[in-house]
């Protein structure tokens, strides 16, 4: 026992150095997923869950929210190799076989925060109301904002619409590719006719606006869409919503 204690003290740098390195990585394997979520800051992303539990590199977040955005009970792993590049990669999954499942991973580095390579659907609720879309499905979607401004933004959206009016086609909802427009990100959808069509722009302050427009030559369908806060606009039925997620 004496040999090798003598042996372990005259260890070479390079052993010092890899012994150092994997006690802090055992000890780092040891932090609550819960206090890194608190480090890099996923409150003020607007990120919060009832409870997260587990160790940093394998946990799960229960009823995991983005703004007023459910996204329910998911598995999280920490990504270890963004943390070389000074960002938090926490990767979500949720596979069951049921229409929510959902997987892609959520990041916040020194300047940017955002989402990556996320598919699966989230359900709404009432967060963008008027705006009668209860679902949005996600497809290899990937947004990050620095500050206020979007810096990337790519996949396709669809939206699925809890309510229409008569004579309107909304089965497939409305689908399109997002993209950064200005400091905005851009989310424009059009329906399977192509006469309905919703622009969304939202910041990275969490503040939206957005425009559902209709071409509506059908005096009955102006009508109920009139009933349904539609106000019509050189000759298009409108419906504008403004708030924040």
């Amino acid at each position: 026992m004496a040999t090798g204690i003598r042996q372990f003290l005259k260890l070479s740098r390079r052993g010092w150095t890899i012994l150092g390195v994997a006690f802090l990585l055992a000890l780092i394997g040891t932090m609550p997923l819960r206090f890194l979520f608190a480090i890099v800051g996923a409150g003020d992303m607007g990120v919060a869950a009832r409870s997260v539990r587990g160790p940093m590199w394998w946990g799960a977040a229960e009823e995991l929210q983005a703004g007023p955005v459910r996204i329910g009970t998911v598995d999280v792993a920490l990504s270890p190799f963004p943390l070389l590049l000074g960002r938090a990669r926490f990767e979500i999954s949720r596979r069951k076989g049921l229409p929510d499942d959902i997987a892609g991973a959520l990041t916040a580095g020194i300047a940017t925060r955002g989402i990556d390579d996320m598919t699966g659907t989230l359900p709404l609720g009432g967060a963008l109301a008027p705006l009668p879309v209860s679902a949005v499905e996600m497809q290899d979607v990937s947004i990050a904002f620095s500050g206020s401004r979007c810096v990337k933004a790519t996949g396709r959206m669809r939206a699925i619409l809890s309510a229409g009016a008569p004579g309107l086609d909304l089965a497939n909802g409305m689908a399109g590719e997002i993209r950064c427009d200005g400091a905005d990100l851009l989310i424009p959808l059009v329906g399977q006719s192509g006469v309905e069509r919703i622009e969304l722009r939202l910041d990275g302050a969490g503040h939206y606006r957005g425009t559902m427009t209709i071409t509506a030559n059908d005096p009955a369908l102006a009508l109920a869409l009139g009933a349904l806060g539609f106000q019509s606009v050189g000759g298009k039925q409108q419906l504008r919503v403004a708030g924040s997620l």
